[in-house]
This record gives C-alpha cells, structure tokens and sequence, in this order.
C-alpha cells in the first residue's frame, strides 16, 4: 500500500512531457470549418489507448469524429468527466502571423500557434496528469472519463451527443482557457439571420425601387442603440456581467447598377442564465415592428438559427472547493471564482445533472487571435492543479 500517493503520483508527474504533447497536437491541423478533425482524433485515440484507457473514437458527424477513453477503477464511488475539443478556429490572414500557426513553436517561454490557448495546450495537460495517477498505480475511488469533442467552434454539441451515448460522472472540468482559475458560468448565445426587403429597380430610377440596403441601415443603426443600452441594463450577473449584441455579417445587392431586393446580416446575443433565445427573439421582432410602423416600406424577417444556452454551477458545490485547494496548494496561486464570457459545452454536463467546473491554461483572450499563444510555465502548472483536483475528488488527496 502506498505511504503518500500524492508524492507518487506527483514523481511520476515530473516524467511527463505536457508541453511537448500539447506541440504535436498543435502541429496537427484540425481547422473548423472546415472541420478537420480527424488526424488529430486518431492521434489522440492512440494516445489514451496507450495509456490504458478503454478508448472509442466514433463519428459524431461524418468524418469528424470524437474520442472518449475511460479510465476504471476498482470503485464507482464518484467519477469525473475532463472535457475538451479537438477542433480549432481557422488560422485567418496567415500573412499576419510572426510564426507558422502550425509550428509550435516556443519564444520567451511562450507556446505559438492555433489551439495553443483555446485548447490543446489544457488537453495536454491533463491527459499528462491522467497518465502519471495510471503509472503511480494509485488507487481512485471513482472512474475517470476523457471525452473529446469535434465540431465545438461551430454546432457546441459534441458533448451533448457523448452524454446521450451513456457517458455519466457526478462532477466535469471543461478544459477551455481561463488562466488557472475557477470558473463556474458562461453566457449562452442567440444567432440570428436578419433580411430586410425590397424592390428591384435599375440605379438610374431608384425612386421606382426599394433599397433594401437602405432599409437594413435603420435596423443596424437600431440594434446599436440596443447594444449600447445593455451597458446601462439592470439585467446582470455577478460572474458574467451585462449581456451583449453584435452585429457579425452583412450580404445585399447583387451589382453596382441595381437596386438591391434584399439584405442580410447575421446578429450575435450573448445570454446570461435568466434569458432565453426565444425570449430575446420576441424582443427583437418588437423592436423592428416599431421600425415598420414608421416605415411601411420596411419588411423584414428574422429567423434564431443557433443557440445554446447559458450555465451556472452552484459555487458551494463540492469541485469548486476542491479545485480551490488544488490550485493553492500546487501551484500556490490564490484561486479566484469567475465567469466567462463565451460558450463552452459546460451547459450540456449542467443540464445532465453533472456539477462543472470551467478550468483551464492560457488566456480566453488569446483564443481565436493572430498569434495564439499562451506561458508554457501553465500547462506544467495545469497538469499539476489536475492531478491535486483527481486525487482529492477521487479519494486519493
């Protein structure tokens, strides 16, 4: 029997290469859209295989698959979910980039490249946690479960389908970057398509047209103001502040020469807890009916093509406590609870009953930008704050 399993797993934690991992991840292409995910499915399927876990790789959509392994233990006690996504954003102006985004690349103590915050880099880490508790022969109180989605940037439901296939735990960490802190919220989002319409004519007659064009310009200019209004909104949330709106694509006209018959802009609302996209959908049409009673011409439709919804994790559950401890006794941080202001799969492991937690390296700030990059020194520091949270919450700590 072992004397002090923190002190073994913890050695073994010291032969681990977290940084050079969450490198070949990186330098594996898994850009969405326009979703690649599959080299880097199979590579991380063989990774967790070869660390003892009973692994399944399997297509959640065609040819993008995700990867679940299972670590058992002798007791089903309680068990923990680690959650993450292989997929990345794309790379953008390539031209803009001071080092390959495929490189990993390590300058300054920085690690460069697409997915190095958002978030191979916390993959990494605790997949390296995970294989120092197997080598340490450590025995948990509790099954542990890795479960990596593709698609996440785009439909966020990778997690959902894992969860219907039977996949359970009492507790989750969702590994996106949040700079080795707790957090326990994330706002939701509402997508919308917006078309205004309007009526052909040739540019040389545009009274004998309806410039649909035009007729957008006044619900943009409306939804600014809406924006801008939330910042004064007495709706907010003590981890995820003020809702927002923004205005993300606009379409119309079809040549210089014509007048255009339709426009179209795509609108981002970002929901806190207490709010719903159908809610936010009625709110919308209510504003833009008041456009149209100014304006008879004006003729719109608006149409919730994506949502998913906000989370929240009671902050006297259980993982908060012990993820606060793990994070001061191992890397002596002073652990801070927060929230975040994008959408993670958190909300499917909530919405299953599962209490979870949002912890993770690198800063969400640096998710999606030129130049992705994130400390090396807290991927080391992530894999030693995992390996503190599953033994304590596994029995062992």
């Amino acid at each position: 029997m072992l004397v002090d399993p923190k002190s073994e797993v913890f050695n073994q934690l010291a032969k681990e290469d977290p940084i050079s991992l969450a490198q070949m991840m990186i330098r594996i292409d898994s850009e969405n859209p326009p979703g690649k995910e599959k080299e880097l499915a199979d590579f991380m399927a063989d990774i967790l295989r070869a660390a003892g876990l009973e692994t399944v790789e399997y297509d959640f959509k065609p040819n993008r698959p995700n990867v679940v392994g299972v670590y058992h233990s002798r007791s089903n006690v309680r068990s923990l979910i680690f959650n993450g996504h292989l997929d990345t954003v794309p790379f953008g102006d390539l031209g803009k980039w001071t080092t390959n985004p495929l490189s990993g690349d390590i300058k300054d103590g920085r690690l460069y490249g697409r997915g190095s915050a958002d978030m191979k880099s916390s993959i990494a880490a605790f997949i390296s946690a995970l294989r120092a508790i197997v080598r340490s022969k450590v025995e948990l109180a509790g099954d542990i479960v890795i479960a990596l989605t593709s698609d996440e940037e785009d439909s966020c439901l990778g997690a959902k389908d894992i969860l219907e296939k039977g996949y359970h735990a009492s507790a989750a960490i969702v590994g996106e970057p949040s700079g080795l802190q707790i957090n326990i919220a994330h706002k939701g989002f509402a997508r919308f398509n917006l078309i205004t319409y309007g009526k052909l004519a040739h540019s040389s007659n545009p009274d004998e047209g309806v410039n649909a064009i035009y007729k957008m310009s006044k619900a943009i200019n409306r939804l600014e103001e809406i924006a801008a209004s939330y910042s004064h909104s007495s709706n907010s949330h003590p981890f995820l502040g003020k809702p927002t709106l923004s205005v993300g694509v606009i379409r119309g006209g079809a040549k210089d020469n014509i007048v255009p018959d339709s426009c179209e802009i795509t609108i981002d609302r970002r929901l806190l807890p207490d709010e719903s996209p159908q809610g936010i959908e009625g709110e919308l049409k209510v504003e833009l009916a008041k456009i149209a009673n100014d304006d008879p011409q004006f003729r719109f439709k608006l149409e919730l093509y994506n949502s998913q919804p906000a989370s929240e994790t009671d902050l006297s559950e259980e993982i908060v406590e012990i993820a606060k401890k793990a994070i001061k006794e191992t890397v002596n941080i002073e652990p801070r609870v927060e929230g975040m202001p994008a959408t993670t799969e958190m909300s499917h492991f909530v919405k299953a009953g599962i209490p979870t937690i949002i912890l993770g390296c690198g800063n969400i700030k640096m998710a999606h930008t030129i130049n992705e990059n994130l400390p090396v020194q807290q991927i080391i520091d992530a894999s030693k704050i995992y390996a503190m949270i599953l033994l304590k919450y596994l029995g062992s700590g």
